[in-house]
């Protein structure tokens, strides 16, 4: 249990220190202004990955790792699950959001429109943005998954494939699941500093914006670590971190307001978006936590 221990302080202190070092560096640069900036971030991804080599190799632990295998024959179904499960959640907290808010529901696509009157020169007609919001939301959809899985397999690897596996030594899944989430949320920090996610200009800046990542990272860790516990791959939850990337501002595009309120919705960040991630953790919650109790009856 001791070796454990060591491995979960160092992999921590590699990942939160080259990560706010990287953050804190680009901070100092412009920050999101920084045309780096989103391949700084696509970095930042892979260094839970990177963190768990680090840990690897100074306590002596190898490279193998189970949660390295897709484990598919036997979880065909839950890889089926969890290749559209976060793209319907995210419909689901969006369509919430708009029956919540009706008359922020843009029927013109009015953001869309304006976006390619900035590239073109030209407004499209209301048809054209519908025929071309179906085809870029059924690629999204469809593709979402794969698109971002090299950077989504960088952090999986690290916080579902290493952290909780280790955590889960010393405590339930459910726990594990729980604990993890927090760190992930905060590992978010510096990017929420710099306005990533929800801006600068809300009360409490930046405390609130990271609560309120944590408490999204909490809910979205829950649902990958049950994915990952039961399949005992992380595959599926890398599959799932990818959905978010590619199609987590799809409700934004229907979205009319030019202050958004990023902590309501209806983007999955937000309560009333994240409503359906919300719901379905707390399914994933119970089902740990029986788990946790057969594992003890056994």
């Amino acid at each position: 249990m001791e070796i454990s221990r060591k491995r979960i302080i160092i992999f921590l202190c590699t990942v939160f220190f080259v990560t706010y070092i990287m953050a804190f560096f680009l901070m100092n640069n412009g920050g999101l202004s920084n045309p780096a900036a989103s391949i700084i971030f696509s970095v930042m991804m892979l260094i839970p990955a990177f963190s768990v080599i680090v840990s690897q190799f100074f306590t002596k632990e190898g490279i193998k790792n189970k949660y390295l295998k897709l484990n598919f024959r036997e979880n065909a179904g839950k890889y089926l699950v969890s290749y559209f499960l976060m793209q319907i959640l995210i419909i689901l907290g969006a369509v919430a959001f708009f029956c919540v808010f009706p008359k922020n529901f843009d029927r013109s696509l009015t953001s869309l429109s304006d976006m390619i009157l900035q590239e073109t020169g030209t407004r499209p007609s209301t048809s054209n943005l519908y025929s071309l919001m179906a085809v870029q939301l059924s690629f999204a959809f469809i593709s979402g998954p794969i698109v971002n899985i090299l950077f989504a397999f960088g952090e999986e690897y690290g916080w579902r494939g290493y952290l909780f596996p280790h955590l889960s030594e010393y405590m339930s899944p459910l726990s594990s699941a729980f604990i993890t989430g927090i760190i992930w949320g905060l590992w978010h920090a510096p990017m929420i500093v710099m306005g990533y996610n929800y801006g600068t200009e809300y009360k409490f800046f930046p405390i609130t914006g990271i609560f309120a990542m944590i408490i999204f990272c909490i809910s979205v860790g829950i649902i990958f670590s049950y994915f990952t516990y039961k399949t005992e791959s992380i595959f599926p939850s890398v599959l799932m971190h990818s959905a978010i990337n590619a199609f987590s501002s799809s409700g934004v595009l229907f979205y009319n307001s030019n202050t958004p309120n990023p902590f309501i919705g209806p983007a999955p960040t937000g309560i009333i978006g994240g409503s359906a991630f919300i719901i379905f953790s707390i399914i994933c919650a119970f089902l740990l936590r029986k788990e946790s109790k057969k594992c003890q009856k056994e």
